[in-house]
């Protein structure tokens, strides 16, 4: 049965049968090879378990003797796509394999699924949505608007790896970390707390973004 179309946190859109990947912030539509569709579907697939080396190998290069740099390269690959730079997405267990932890929506369809948790029920949907509100409007209430001055540069901190000219992270003062990751200047990524945020909630940050975009288009002509 052929693997149907999926989103990745509402950021990205997942073709497997074109092995084409896009992203819907900019529109820009990647070719994958096939292999790197296996792999990206297998992690999925494995609904934010644990995906052992040995498996990978054997399924997509049939345990051929470069299996091992192939499958190296393909997650490199993956991460780069997805910029996945700080190695949150898609996570590596040393010595063991790797595990995907991010939202998957299969395309035409309402259904959501957290890769870091089951299924959510019908039931739970609405209580989790009226705490996420609650929670949203009393964090847009009591935090006021960040300031550029404010904001904490990737040079400033040692906590993540960063490029100055591409990584630009804020830390409010109850903790939270916002970081926005942009190579090219255009797309965007968008973290809370190390974990890659979707368009919407991103938008609902409009004013934080703009600043933090601001500050790397300073950077990037230095």
């Amino acid at each position: 049965m052929t693997q149907p179309a999926f989103f990745i946190n509402d950021h990205y859109e997942v073709n497997p049968a074109d092995n084409l990947i896009k992203d819907l912030s900019s529109g820009q539509e990647i070719k994958l090879e096939t292999p790197l569709t296996q792999l990206l579907c297998m992690l999925i697939n494995s609904e934010g378990e644990l995906v052992e080396h040995e498996i990978i190998t054997k399924e997509i290069w049939n345990d051929e003797a470069n299996a091992d740099d192939e499958l190296r390269e393909a997650i490199a690959v993956l991460r780069e796509i997805l910029y996945d730079d700080v190695k949150v997405l898609i996570e590596t267990v040393p010595k063991r394999g790797y595990m995907i932890r991010t939202t998957i929506r299969v395309k035409d369809t309402d259904k959501k699924k957290d890769t870091k948790a089951q299924w959510i029920v019908p039931g739970a949907i609405v209580a989790v949505a009226a705490i996420g509100i609650g929670i949203y409007l009393y964090t847009r209430q009591s935090t006021p608007p960040q300031k550029i001055s404010e904001i904490t540069t990737a040079s400033d901190t040692t906590k993540l790896p960063a490029d100055y000219a591409t990584t630009i992270e804020h830390t409010t003062s109850d903790g939270r970390t916002y970081k926005l990751i942009s190579k090219d200047g255009k797309q965007l990524s968008f973290y809370i707390n190390n974990e890659l945020m979707p368009i919407d909630t991103m938008n609902a940050h409009s004013d934080l973004v703009s600043q933090m975009k601001s500050e790397l288009n300073k950077r990037r002509k230095k």
